[in-house]
């Protein structure tokens, strides 16, 4: 599941998350992502509480402590030598349904993400 809470406003995540609780509390859940925290602090603050996660930021500062930015797009160039188009990152996600170009940025940067903590 990909969630792009950052870009909800407060109500449209609560209810949001109150439809998916069940499911975002399950003890396997994994958050991974670049500077995770941020997401998952805004779960708690939504009553949702994750345990394990993995900050691909974090990740990277271990592995190589001298890269210049831990963004998806700097780890990405860096650890699995290909670009990332971020543009779509600052588009409107609140639109219900997402169009196609946001469902492939998501499906992309989820992607990326797996392979770079792999």
């Amino acid at each position: 599941m990909v969630i792009h809470l950052h870009s909800m406003d407060i109500l449209t995540a609560d209810e949001f998350v109150s439809e998916r609780r069940d499911v975002l509390q399950f003890p396997n859940i994994v958050a991974v992502g670049v500077c995770v925290m941020f997401d998952l602090n805004r779960l708690k603050c939504l009553g949702v509480d994750i345990k394990s996660r993995i900050c691909l930021t974090a990740l990277g500062k271990i592995i190589n402590p001298t890269v210049r930015g831990y963004g998806m797009q700097a780890l990405c160039e860096t650890f699995l030598k290909c670009t990332v188009d971020k543009t779509s990152a600052k588009l409107d996600w609140k639109q219900n349904p997402l169009p196609p170009k946001l469902l492939q940025y998501s499906a992309t940067d989820v992607k990326l993400g797996c392979v770079y903590w792999k």
